[in-house]
């Protein structure tokens, strides 16, 4: 055989290889990626033999709160175990076990289980369709929201406050029996911060770590937090507590956000007078992020008014403060003003999105922003929460006139300010979701019959709507509703019970949050858990 037959045969076999290769492996480079489910609070099926809540923030955790209670509801049709297991800051604590009827709430007061200082809780729910959420209150007030059904490798928040009127908590829960190592990155206004205590730092096997920020970083209005696990995963969540002597008084709970994303839709806030609002979009990313901020509300107020969608720009590992009372009173639109904000990355680079509410206390003695203890006389800033918070780079009036001066230094004189149109007390905060569906349930939230309760739904125009409260083993009657062509609808909420968990659903994907409003007391913002498809 010649030379030249031997490689004439020799490349007819590798070309045949290279065809047979491809024939074997293309179909599998062509199948399509799977995209990844985010890492939210949701029931996922209807049909799952059990499902697990984490519940991070507990009792004690500062030594100062009054009571934690856990709502355990079965919204399915059969009877559901819950397996609850108490986990403190030395390690696993209490169980217990709990039957519960179809269409029922079980509360559990967790403090009454075990006196430790930091006490999480899980919660597994076998048989059932369940959902659960906590209540947290304290001599700061009283603030609800729903416990986690994921753990995640990493959690962001993208504020936080640390001003000497307040104090923020961020709970880590560790519920696996293997230790879990992480890095915490605080970012304020033009500075990175890398506490050496909190790098490789550890949460051990079933057990909660609470982090007390202002020890880390003190006295700042704005701070965004970022925990990266460097083994394991954690489920994370924040208590904002504010003391009142600076501005509001209340607290609010905030589950962690474990990954960026392109949109956010966050339905319930009320702009008013008196009271403040500001919106915090955080970019945890290396990319520069174009951001577009749209109110929801009123397509005829938005012609008259001209307002069109706020563009922001967000620097890579940044966050930008947008001080929405300012921007709607820039436009002259009358107040109050119900209205959703939707948050979307005009070059979808992932952002984290927070909105936070405050109003001052009402005083029926000496009313005004200023209380007794200072007189704002001059604003070159933005901010929110107390006088120093609100207002960061605002002169003060001292024994020697008008001069800016750090808070630290501040000398007050008693004098008030004419008396603002304030409809509440208190703070509130919702980081929205990222998601949209048709069904949706309110794990717990407290009612009366003063409508002082709202359900805001977000959605396209013209989408059926409706609510019904899950009360003593059945679903009261509907009350229904169409959003608008402002895209979002709000459905006060009445009844002659304390608290109630609240099914929603709507013909087309929605996003839905709870609003508590109690004069003179409270402000609340509760998110509502999604149903979603497998």
């Amino acid at each position: 055989m010649s030379r030249w037959l031997i490689i004439a045969l020799t490349l007819g076999l590798l070309v045949a290889g290279v065809v047979y290769d491809r024939l074997d492996i293309a179909p599998e480079l062509e199948t399509a990626p799977v995209e990844a489910r985010p890492v939210i609070p949701a029931i996922e099926t209807t049909d799952r033999l059990s499902n697990v809540w984490y519940c991070p923030v507990g009792s004690g955790a500062t030594g100062g709160y009054a009571t934690h209670q856990l709502a355990i509801t079965n919204l399915g049709d059969a009877p559901a175990t819950a397996n609850i297991d108490l986990v403190t800051g030395d390690g696993p604590g209490p169980g217990l076990q709990l039957l519960v009827a179809p269409l029922s709430t079980e509360i559990v007061d967790v403090a009454a289980l075990d006196p430790a200082p930091n006490l999480a809780a899980t919660v597994e729910i076998v048989d059932g369709l369940g959902v659960v959420g906590h209540t947290i209150t304290s001599l700061r007030g009283v603030t609800q929201g729903p416990c986690l059904t994921k753990t995640s490798d990493s959690w962001l928040f993208a504020d936080g406050v640390t001003t000497r009127d307040s104090t923020e908590f961020i709970a880590l829960l560790n519920p696996f029996p293997e230790d879990v190592v992480f890095d915490v990155t605080f970012q304020t206004t033009g500075r990175t911060r890398k506490p050496v205590d909190l790098q490789s730092a550890v949460v051990s096997g079933r057990s909660v770590r609470v982090i007390r920020v202002e020890e880390f970083v003190t006295r700042e209005s704005h701070v965004a937090t970022t925990i990266q696990t460097v083994q394991g995963q954690l489920a994370v969540e924040r208590l904002q507590m504010f003391d009142g002597s600076l501005g509001p008084r209340g607290s609010t709970l905030q589950l962690g956000v474990a990954a960026p994303a392109i949109q956010w839709a966050i339905p319930a806030g009320r702009i008013h007078e008196g009271g403040d609002q500001r919106l915090v979009v955080f970019n945890p990313t290396v990319d520069l992020a174009e951001v577009d901020v749209e109110f929801e509300l009123d397509p005829d107020v938005r012609t008259t008014y001209g307002l069109v969608p706020i563009e922001v720009t967000v620097q890579p590992g940044r966050f930008v403060v947008l001080d929405l009372l300012e921007a709607v009173q820039g436009y002259g639109v009358p107040l109050p003003l119900d209205l959703g904000v939707r948050v979307t990355s005009a070059n979808d680079v992932p952002v984290v999105a927070e909105r936070w509410h405050a109003a001052p206390p009402i005083d029926t003695e000496l009313i005004g922003a200023g209380g007794a203890e200072s007189r704002i006389v001059g604003v070159s800033g933005r901010g929110i929460f107390g006088r120093a918070a609100l207002f960061p780079n605002a002169l003060f009036q001292t024994d020697a006139g008008e001069t800016e001066v750090p808070e630290e230094e501040l000398e007050v004189e008693p004098t008030a300010l004419p008396s603002q149109a304030t409809p509440s007390a208190g703070i509130a905060s919702s980081r929205g979701a990222e998601v949209s569906s048709t069904r949706w349930v309110v794990p717990w939230v407290e009612l009366d019959e003063s409508e002082s309760t709202a359900i805001v739904i977000s959605g396209p125009p013209g989408t059926l709507v409706e609510y019904q409260l899950v009360l003593a083993g059945e679903l009261l009657p509907p009350v229904r509703s169409t959003i608008p062509g402002s895209g979002i609808v709000t459905l006060p909420v009445s009844a002659a019970v304390a608290a109630a968990p609240i099914l929603v659903t709507g013909t087309e994907p929605v996003v839905v949050e709870a609003q508590v409003v109690v004069e003179g007391l409270r402000l609340n913002v509760v998110p509502a858990v999604p149903f979603l498809e497998q």
